[in-house]
């Protein structure tokens, strides 16, 4: 699918300098079962759940955060955490009861582009997602960009061992840390001087190095939410109707 910035009426210059829609919001972040989580009271969820690997359910979860507090006109119901891992169990096709008991076969995490094809298809949590394209996540003004037009990017990284030391502090790359794998984390801001980015992960917002993007980031997604298309305030110049027709080729190709 081609890229965010084809489907404006005209090219994108250079970013804002800062930009961040995260600052405005004034819930808790959820952990959404993306690792220990009393907040998960599901039937049979065993002592001492170590979470499991539904993360990009919890990037859609805080995408749709973000919109319910940048929008202000109407509020969608953002999924408790019990949502969020029956969601993520519904589209890896296991119960929870096999994800608890079998994490090996069951617990495998998801595509993020597939997942926001469903969101906007067919919804999640009951709530239909609105547009989306993929950035250049090799630009980092590309990044930006479809950070601050979208309101917000949803990304695909690989977290190294660092990080977890790291958390809740600034995510930074550290040369040589062994790469435990992938995560989907929500970017919600930037501060292009002091050459940070925001992103929510593991139930909170952290500071994220823009250093460390550009060598962990391997996908990158802009969305435009379903609230700001219906009240009108999406991205100036974007053509919905054309990205729409190409969503909807993409469902026809699949």
């Amino acid at each position: 699918m081609a890229d965010f910035k084809t489907f404006f009426a005209a090219a994108q210059g250079a970013p804002p300098p800062q930009s961040h829609y995260g600052a405005r919001v004034t819930v808790p972040w959820q952990m959404d079962g993306n690792g220990p989580d009393p907040a998960v009271t599901i039937p049979g969820v065993p002592a001492n759940w170590p979470g499991c690997g539904d993360c990009v359910v919890c990037g859609m979860a805080h995408s749709l955060t973000i919109a319910n507090f940048e929008e202000g006109k109407v509020r969608d119901l953002v999924p408790s955490a019990n949502a969020a891992v029956l969601t993520y169990c519904q589209l890896a096709g296991c119960t929870p009861a096999e994800l608890f008991s079998n994490p090996d076969q069951y617990d495998t995490g998801l595509d993020i582009s597939t997942t926001l094809g469903v969101w906007r298809k067919s919804g999640l949590f009951g709530v239909k997602g609105g547009v989306y394209a993929p950035v250049d996540h090799t630009n980092m003004d590309d990044v930006k960009n479809g950070l601050h037009l979208g309101g917000g990017l949803v990304i695909g990284i690989q977290v190294q061992q660092a990080q977890e030391t790291q958390f809740p502090g600034e995510w930074r790359w550290v040369p040589g840390s062994p790469i435990l794998g992938g995560h989907c984390i929500t970017l919600t801001g930037y501060t292009t001087s002091q050459g940070l980015f925001w992103g929510t992960t593991w139930g909170t917002l952290i500071p994220i190095a823009e250093s460390f993007l550009v060598n962990a980031m391997d996908e990158a997604y802009a969305l435009v939410s379903a609230q700001a298309i219906a009240y009108g305030r999406g991205p100036t110049g974007l053509n919905i109707t054309q990205l729409e027709a190409a969503l909807d080729q993409l469902d026809i190709a699949a």
